[in-house]
């Protein structure tokens, strides 16, 4: 059960901006090889004897790079228990590395790495030690103000569109690319929202409903390229039917789907797709949902597109509903709507936009545009941001799983107080958002970026 109350966004997690320089390794970069390129001034110094050892020392070199990278991609997973050979006569060249990782700190999390190199009989040993830094995923280049995200799902392609750019004069549609699904044939997107931290999630109604997420890492301003789009799984409910999704929001962190007919609220897991039943809502008669977002002051509204379209209000997580106000008495049926910190819900109904004041209680035509969106959202967090221009209280995002109860993992919002009582505690609970980015699960890809800054680095012969 969700209570009804103010949504809080914030920004990343405290302490971040005052750590010392960070060397960022990004997730999506492959294997580096750009030699001494996370190195620090050693304050060992060599004899001319150590020193025609140089080729061995470039080998043990590459072996901390490449520790280096693989945390970066997350290919390597650095626990409490971390301490093992990971990478053994790894060959390079003519020559080969062996480095050892062991985790010595987990608050803050800091691991030492022995890499011993091996070139024509020579061995020379550097010994490293490392400060993971974990930040979340944001948008990696600038957007204007009030800049909407969607999927046109006529032409399958990801675009964000920026309204005060429109007003300005100023070209304001922006593709982002064809969102690949992979294999799957069918492409028929009727759900679409942004999380705080700006992954962005859609729903695929061919057969089923299946979730999936676009990462902001993925995402380069380029139109010509692809956007990947990763499946996070089935929610069960089937596509076609009345009990089809076509409602997607994010309420303090935990995704929720509203249904076409049924009149259904399900919370979707963000780690499997699967949809667990809150409420059904208190309604009588033919009442067809197509849309749904959260206000700036908590309100959840949801789109009735049956005779015209309206927009309906949540009065408690009961079930209850009220009408708000119409929208739009055409036959286009609002398919998306989103709320923005300035108060308004801006909505789009295929062929015009349109600005809604839910205490007014009043709707006003922006402009027409021919679009086939179902669904979109505002990163809210930067929008909050650029709207007010005041920095938003820091706290921290913990991914809740609960005791004994693991499919129900969501994201929370704690004070920097709370994070003790629940890292290690609660079955697992870490610092970050809930969900994995891919459906192969060995790749261990959270919503987090992680970034490595040397704390130490000290040559020696051999190890």
């Amino acid at each position: 059960m969700i209570n009804k109350t103010k949504i809080k966004y914030f920004n990343s997690e405290a302490g971040i901006s005052t750590l010392p320089a960070v060397i960022t390794v990004a997730v999506i970069l492959g294997i580096l090889q750009v030699p001494l390129l996370y190195k620090v001034n050693s304050s060992t110094q060599f004899s001319g004897t150590q020193k025609v050892d140089m080729s061995a020392k470039s080998m043990a070199e590459s072996g901390v790079e490449q520790v280096i990278a693989d945390i970066g991609l997350k290919k390597l997973r650095i626990k409490p228990t971390t301490d093992t050979l990971a990478y053994h006569n790894m060959t390079l060249g003519k020559g080969k590395y062996s480095a050892q990782v062991t985790t010595y700190s987990t608050s803050p999390e800091r691991v030492l790495v022995k890499s011993e190199g091996q070139f024509r009989g020579t061995s020379q040993g550097v010994t490293a030690k490392l400060e993971l830094i974990r930040t979340i995923s944001e948008i990696p280049y600038s957007t204007a103000k009030q800049t909407l995200w969607g999927i046109d799902n006529s032409t399958r392609t990801l675009i964000h569109y920026s309204l005060a750019e429109r007003d300005s004069g100023f070209a304001w549609v922006h593709p982002e690319g064809l969102v690949d699904v992979g294999t799957v044939s069918s492409f028929n997107v009727d759900d679409f929202t942004v999380a705080i931290n700006g992954n962005m999630y859609f729903i695929n109604n061919v057969d089923s409903s299946v979730l999936y997420k676009i990462r902001p890492m993925d995402l380069d301003d380029n139109g010509a390229t692809k956007v990947p789009a990763h499946s996070i799984g089935a929610t069960g409910l089937a596509a076609g039917t009345d009990n089809q999704i076509r409602g997607l929001i994010f309420v303090n962190g935990v995704l929720y789907a509203a249904t076409w007919r049924s009149k259904i609220i399900y919370e979707l897991s963000l780690a499997t797709g699967a949809a667990t039943p809150v409420c059904t809502l208190k309604v009588a008669g033919n009442f067809e949902i197509d849309a749904m977002t959260v206000g700036d002051d908590g309100t959840v509204y949801i789109t009735r597109t049956n005779g015209g379209s309206e927009l309906w209000q949540f009065d408690d997580w009961a079930g209850n509903i009220s009408m708000v106000t119409p929208i739009s008495a055409g036959i286009n049926k609002v398919r998306a709507i989103s709320g923005h910190p300035n108060g308004y819900i801006y909505a789009n109904d295929g062929a015009a936009w349109y600005r809604i004041d839910p205490v007014a209680k009043s709707s006003t035509l922006l402009f027409a545009y021919v679009a086939d969106l179902r669904g979109m959202g505002f990163e809210y967090e930067r929008e909050h941001y650029l709207f007010d221009g005041t920095p938003l209280s820091k706290k921290t995002r913990i991914c809740h799983i609960p005791a004994g109860n693991p499919a129900n993992e969501h994201t929370i919002v704690v004070g920097g107080g709370a994070v003790a009582a629940h890292v290690g505690k609660h079955g697992g609970c870490y610092v970050g958002y809930c969900g994995l980015a891919l459906a192969d699960s060995t790749a261990w890809v959270r919503d987090t970026v992680v970034q490595v800054r040397i704390i130490s680095w000290e040559e020696e012969k051999g190890i």
